[in-house]
């Protein structure tokens, strides 16, 4: 704990926020330092008084730091020396890590999918990397690599289906292993796949690429998701396939089971929890996360499932009893940000980092992943030199939340930095100000949710 010296003075952190329970008490969280403070009703009334008469940025009163309650909150930042510039630790914190950043690679091996769902991103490309591109591929790596000496790689496999394209896959993995572990750099990778071509052959195929994390999409039971993650060729429903699938994977990978909801079906994904239990996939040391995912039109290509996007207020509350369930059902929810705990982040988007990159079958060079359909925005292609002044790059590399000053007087900006920055770039409205809605109205509830499932979970009653 920090040493209170007498002669320095003090303020409210700009990023303090307490939170009431219902029976009087509360906590303090603090979204520059991720800390937070349970409290009795009778210290959470002494802490709010102190911060109604102390606001963020003003001094707070000498007498108050004689008291034992006072180290405790220094500790925490919930109160921060007067001479300190949070906002300004934020913005030099922000810049350094997206410029030391890891190397970050989406690699889309192919744009082909079996499966015809409305809401894919990716719109109507196909295509195969061919070994002429992989090998334009490793070469890039391998400058890059050299040039910027990051911290770590991590790969995530992105399609269309990208187990349609396994070769890729693990001619390129072996390679960058092996640059990898010529360089003493660390290596991880994840996939991300519709789940209908795994077979008993997959486990072993995935280990031999590094892939630890795997990624897989249901839409709800099998009435619904059949009816909208269907096979191109009129083949039957993805549903079984995918638990087939699922049933190789379960306890032996980290995997995130993204369910895509929407007003449609939103209401009806309970008996998904049911079966996953039946079939003992869920449990503290399976790693397997199901998790809701609210449906939203990313692109162009997907706009059409506007109409059936879902409300936040019922997202949320439906999704809060998801957590609840699978707390219930023995998996850590409370301890996972896939579950919407607002960490503090460092920097928001690999797209801002000098070393993201997004790349395509074709070769082309992009630094969003949603932006993959469309040729105007890849920043430059396989096989030639980087021009980190053409307009596309300049437009990623010059992005910073901390030139809306909307977003620098905003309490949330620690665990939001703005959210995503393609919103902003391409002035998309809507999608800002649902993201200003989330952190604004549901951040705080998602916090004392959590605590409430850890408490759960350690048998503490609240």
């Amino acid at each position: 704990m920090q040493t209170i010296n007498s002669p320095n003075t003090w303020k409210t952190s700009r990023y303090t926020r307490a939170l009431g329970g219902q029976d009087g008490d509360g906590l303090l969280y603090n979204g520059f330092s991720g800390a937070t403070m349970r409290l009795s009703p009778r210290l959470y009334h002494r802490v709010t008084d102190l911060l109604a008469a102390s606001p963020p940025d003003t001094e707070i009163t000498e007498d108050f730091t004689e008291d034992p309650l006072f180290p405790h909150l220094v500790a925490g930042s919930f109160v921060v020396e007067s001479k300190t510039d949070e906002l300004r630790i934020l913005e030099e914190t922000y810049e350094k890590e997206r410029q030391d950043s890891q190397f970050l690679l989406t690699i889309f091996p192919t744009f082909s999918c079996n499966l015809g769902c409305a809401y894919c991103f990716v719109g109507k490309k196909s295509g195969v990397m061919t070994t002429q591109k992989q090998e334009a591929l490793v070469q890039f790596v391998t400058r890059q690599l050299d040039a910027q000496k990051p911290p770590g790689m991590a790969v995530d496999w992105m399609g269309g289906e990208p187990l349609l394209a396994s070769r890729p896959i693990a001619s390129l993995s072996q390679k960058f292993q092996q640059l990898c572990l010529q360089r003493d750099i660390p290596y991880s990778a994840q996939v991300i796949s519709n789940g209908t071509v795994i077979t008993e052959k997959t486990p072993a195929f995935l280990d031999s690429c590094g892939i630890r994390r795997i990624q897989i999409t249901l839409d709800g039971p099998a009435e619904i998701h059949d009816q909208r993650r269907f096979y191109k060729h009129g083949a039957p429903g993805s549903f079984g396939h995918i638990l087939e699938g699922l049933e190789h994977l379960v306890g032996k990978f980290l995997l995130r089971l993204r369910i895509n909801v929407d007003d449609e079906n939103l209401n009806q994904v309970w008996s998904l929890l049911d079966l996953f239990d039946e079939r003992g996939w869920l449990g503290p040391d399976k790693e397997f996360y199901p998790y809701l995912a609210r449906i939203s039109p990313f692109t162009d290509a997907c706009s059409g499932v506007t109409e059936s996007t879902c409300s936040q207020t019922n997202f949320h509350d439906v999704h809060y009893k998801w957590m609840q369930k699978l707390n219930q059902l023995g998996v850590p929810v409370a301890t996972q940000g896939l579950y919407h705990f607002p960490d503090r982040k460092l920097y928001n988007c690999g797209a801002v980092g000098l070393n993201g990159f997004v790349i395509s079958p074709a070769g082309e060079l992009h630094k969003c992943g949603l932006t993959i359909d469309d040729s105007h925005e890849k920043v430059g292609d396989l096989g030639t030199t980087l021009d980190f002044t053409q307009s596309v790059m300049s437009k990623w590399r010059n992005y910073s939340p901390f030139q809306n000053e909307g977003c620098r007087q905003c309490q949330f900006l620690p665990s939001c930095l703005g959210g995503c920055p393609r919103n902003h770039l391409d002035n998309r409205e809507l999608e800002k100000a649902e993201n200003c809605t989330f952190h604004k109205q549901f951040e705080n509830k998602i916090i004392l949710n959590h605590l409430k499932l850890l408490d759960q979970t350690k048998g503490v009653s609240v």
